[in-house]
């Protein structure tokens, strides 16, 4: 099961599910790529073929592979025909450009390079009329729409067009086509904070992150503000809950505590603490003293 804001038609794609009014969601329509994403992952770990482990197993370090794996939806779906189109181009920007997406690992993890050239062409890429190969089907509704419209001469013409424009932008923001794409990530708040990882929604990542205005990329890189807030991963062993998890927002809005963003760092480094959960773990990991509110009869 699985959800990423869409409708619930797809939460598993195997149900058959009756003619529920339209206010509790959409049938037969169109998810966004987030939604697909969220399907192939799990698919790929039940199958044990996301190489995270050699079982299917799914217990709370799978999980957290899966949520920060930062597999880029869109590329799965696209880029494959678009380093076909661009093979020979006339245009030293593209070629340059499909060299770059050629050697890209298909993730937005921090240490990815060429993940900021994609999505600077998927963003206008996407837009462009009749782009999609093969189109949505309701009966396929997990896995279409996918595959560019190539064999349209007019459609190539412009998704090479999108390349160049994406490689000239990078170019002029004196921006680095195989950049590092933590590098370029930070959030829009005061203090140094670490590289982030993670990636929009238009390009179907689980681990969504959002820039300020959703802003093509400029020279201060991507001002992330906005997406992954409280992360959390659950299992259970004989004493109850066991919980790993960070909230990315931090405990505290005061710029001047300790506590504002605190667990940013992390987020960035991908490490999962465990919360507390017996009483005794809740004593120990208290901070300051308890607030206790005495309410007057009067």
């Amino acid at each position: 099961m699985q959800n990423s804001n869409d409708s619930f038609w797809l939460s598993n794609p195997a149900i058959e599910w009756p003619a529920y009014s339209p206010l509790v969601g959409p049938i037969n329509v169109a998810q966004r790529l987030r939604t697909q994403s969220g399907i192939a992952t799990i698919r790929d770990r039940l199958t044990g073929s996301d190489g995270f482990a050699s079982d299917a197993r799914l217990g709370l370090a799978e999980v957290q592979s899966m949520v920060f794996a930062n597999r880029n939806q869109a590329a799965e779906l696209v880029l494959d025909d678009l380093l076909h189109a661009c093979r020979g181009a006339d245009l030293e920007t593209v070629r340059n450009g499909c060299n770059v997406l050629s050697e890209w690992d298909r993730s937005d993890n921090s240490d990815a390079r060429g993940a900021q050239l994609f999505r600077e062409w998927w963003r206008s890429a996407r837009r462009i009329e009749n782009i999609w190969r093969i189109g949505f089907d309701p009966g396929n509704a997990d896995n279409t729409p996918r595959g560019l419209n190539t064999a349209d001469a007019s459609i190539s013409t412009e998704l090479l067009a999108a390349l160049d424009r994406a490689v000239t932008n990078l170019q002029e923001s004196g921006i680095a086509l195989d950049a590092l794409l933590g590098e370029l990530q930070s959030p829009a708040v005061p203090g140094d904070f670490p590289d982030l990882h993670g990636g929009p929604e238009f390009e179907g990542i689980l681990n969504k992150i959002e820039a300020e205005n959703d802003d093509a990329l400029g020279p201060d890189g991507y001002r992330i503000v906005f997406g992954s807030s409280y992360i959390q991963t659950v299992t259970f062993d004989d004493d109850g809950p066991v919980a790993e998890g960070m909230l990315t927002y931090g405990q505290s809005g005061n710029p001047a505590s300790p506590y504002y963003y605190d667990q940013l760092s992390l987020y960035s480094t991908k490490t999962w603490p465990r919360l507390p959960f017996a009483p005794e773990e809740v004593a120990e990991s208290r901070v300051g003293e308890t607030l206790r509110l005495i309410v007057d009869p009067d």
